[in-house]
């Protein structure tokens, strides 16, 4: 009977950490937790949620609230001593190992190790090659091998024990959004806001998230009978992506903005009051140049500040001809990673290579073999997306493009600690569509 009892109880818990609503109480917490400045608390309480769920949920989709929005929610990297979160990060990383093997011993007969397993093992190896001849070093071998052995694991648990997954990785980076749009407001109006770091990723990572959330979105926006209320979000998420000063994301919001708006606007059933909304925006900012000297001044300098170097490439036309001579130092294997002296454009005491453009990032850290290995994981990645393309894998495939246009001229696409994560997640929600399409109605597996 106390067997029984314990049983219930342990199905409910887990139900209830299954909730949706987990997702948008969880990013309150934290977002209260930055407000008053309670760092600690905040990463606890994203830990506890996800060991919680991975202890008590089948379907552990929710993790990736937390695993992805905890850094939005802790100071700059020079602001605090980090080490004060290591003991929540550690039991979570326990829990996360510890769930993640008892899983393999239950449900073994119907796993799979997913259709991007062997893209992910030859990223993995282009990694830990790079700067192998010359530049190795065991303590960034090691902590390679901890990201890639992570980034597998998530992997796994989302395709084979999530449901629903990519319809969620959307409505999440809308929430998400939403939750760093109020900090940037926060910080802008409060003037303390500067133009990189006001949390642990810095605004133009913050605002690669926004644009995210942008598609997001318009593609629920394109599914709903109210999709004039949906287009109003997208209005105020563009507004804060001028407000962040990042000129890539308004790069690529601009165009992703009006292709998607003419493709709502002739589909909806509300187009008169979509286009109602369009005029009423473009006339109350026309006025409000027109007669309102600080937002006219305050508008075009968050547009065109960083213009006024000479390049207009901020630092680029430094630190990219930087990149190429490391990668001619060591073009075989890559310079590696790490470099030990001042590196061009970069925050001072960073000797990290952020090389802020994809290709020459990989050129750089991992060389001529590195780079070929992964153009061997950009086409399985590619092939998921687009071998079996449909309307419903749209949304996340537009989703993982603008991520991928950032890699252009940003390093959060491929250095920052948790968007390229995200990518494989948004790759595995695509995958797993398919899993379930093709299966039986019980689509996780039952111990």
């Amino acid at each position: 009977m106390l067997v029984e009892k314990l049983k219930a109880v342990y199905q409910t818990v887990g139900k209830s950490l299954q909730s949706f609503y987990l997702v948008p109480l969880t990013l309150a917490v934290g977002l209260a937790c930055y407000f008053f400045s309670l760092y600690s608390l905040g990463v606890w309480v994203f830990a506890s949620v996800f060991s919680l769920i991975l202890i008590f949920s089948k379907d552990v989709k929710n993790i990736f609230c937390p695993l992805f929005f905890i850094a939005f929610y802790i100071p700059d990297i020079q602001l605090v001593d980090y080490m004060t979160f290591i003991v929540p990060v550690i039991v979570a990383m326990s829990v996360l190992a510890v769930s993640t093997v008892v899983r393999l011993i239950v449900f073994k007969v119907s796993l799979t190790k997913g259709k991007f397993f062997f893209g992910l093992l030859i990223s993995f190896l282009a990694y830990l090659l790079g700067g192998i001849i010359g530049k190795f070093n065991p303590m960034t071998s090691l902590t390679i091998l901890g990201f890639c052995v992570a980034t597998f694991v998530l992997y796994f648990l989302a395709v084979n024990f999530t449901e629903n997954l990519a319809e969620f990785m959307k409505k999440l980076l809308v929430i998400g959004g939403f939750s760093v749009s109020v900090e940037i407001i926060y910080e802008y109006f409060s003037g303390t806001f500067t133009p990189y770091w006001f949390n642990a990723v810095g605004a133009n990572t913050s605002s690669f998230y926004i644009v995210m959330a942008i598609a997001g979105l318009f593609f629920i926006a394109l599914k709903s009978d109210t999709d004039y209320f949906y287009f109003i979000g997208v209005i105020f998420f563009t507004f804060v992506i001028v407000l962040s000063g990042c000129r890539t994301a308004m790069g690529i919001t601009a165009p992703l903005d009006i292709v998607l708006t003419v493709i709502l606007v002739i589909k909806s059933k509300n187009k008169w009051a979509i286009i109602s909304i369009i005029c009423v925006c473009l006339l109350v900012v026309g006025l409000l140049c027109l007669f309102v000297l600080p937002f006219r001044e305050g508008l075009f300098e968050r547009l065109f500040e960083k213009f006024e170097r000479p390049s207009g490439l901020n630092g680029r036309e430094l630190l990219w001809p930087f990149c190429i001579e490391r990668f001619l130092e060591y073009p075989i294997f890559g310079y590696g990673f790490y470099y030990e002296e001042l590196i061009p454009s970069l925050r001072g005491n960073s000797t990290l290579i952020l090389a802020h453009n994809t290709f020459l990032q990989w050129l750089t850290c991992t060389g001529i073999v590195g780079t070929l290995l992964m153009t061997l994981f950009y086409i399985n990645k590619y092939t998921i997306l687009f071998k079996d393309f449909n309307k419903k894998n749209l949304g996340v495939i537009v989703i993982i493009l603008v991520i991928a246009l950032s890699g252009i001229t940003e390093q959060a696409a491929t250095m920052d600690p948790f968007l390229p994560i995200l990518t494989v997640i948004l790759v595995a929600s695509v995958e797993r569509g398919g899993i379930i399409k093709n299966s039986k109605p019980n689509v996780l597996p039952r111990a």
